[in-house]
């Protein structure tokens, strides 16, 4: 004869061990119920140390410039002021990567350049990054912005 685990045979298996293993876990070793009374927990005794001043030397710099600012700003004034702003980057040199092919002249004389990885040609009174071209003398090249002066010069080229 042989013997037949249906699903329904299996699950009752099932329930009837975990059933056990629920009553071993509330049982004691004597059949008796475990922690049913309640127990107070047992009284720690604070570790009250003397109290710390805020103000003490020992403290960071950085909070002692967080409280100055705080000094400068106060919080909950009406007049509050926002931090002042950074200072504003210096501008990039426009002359930084420039490179001078030739100079042109005739009606419109000028230079011919590349120019943020484009090859052009700049007039005279056209500006570059703000810098103006003025004059070419030879082989030295002027550009202006407001007093300052800048010259560059073309220069020869390498043969390999």
């Amino acid at each position: 004869m042989t013997r037949i685990y249906t699903p329904v045979r299996l699950l009752v298996l099932l329930v009837i061990v975990f059933s056990a293993g629920l009553a071993s876990l509330w049982l004691d070793e004597q059949g008796q119920w475990r922690n049913v009374s309640w127990a107070a927990p047992v009284a720690i005794a604070p570790d009250i140390k003397a109290p710390v001043n805020p103000l003490s030397e020992s403290r960071s710099t950085a909070a002692a410039v967080s409280y100055a600012s705080i000094q400068e700003r106060p919080l909950f004034a009406p007049d509050r002021r926002p931090p002042p702003p950074p200072p504003p980057p210096a501008p990039p040199d426009p002359f930084i990567g420039i490179q001078i092919y030739g100079i042109f002249s005739g009606s419109k004389g000028g230079i011919l350049a590349r120019i943020e990885g484009r090859v052009r040609r700049v007039n005279f009174n056209e500006s570059i990054g703000g810098w103006t071209l003025k004059s070419v003398a030879g082989r030295q090249i002027n550009f202006v912005q407001g007093e300052q002066t800048r010259e560059l010069r073309l220069e020869y080229s390498k043969l390999n």
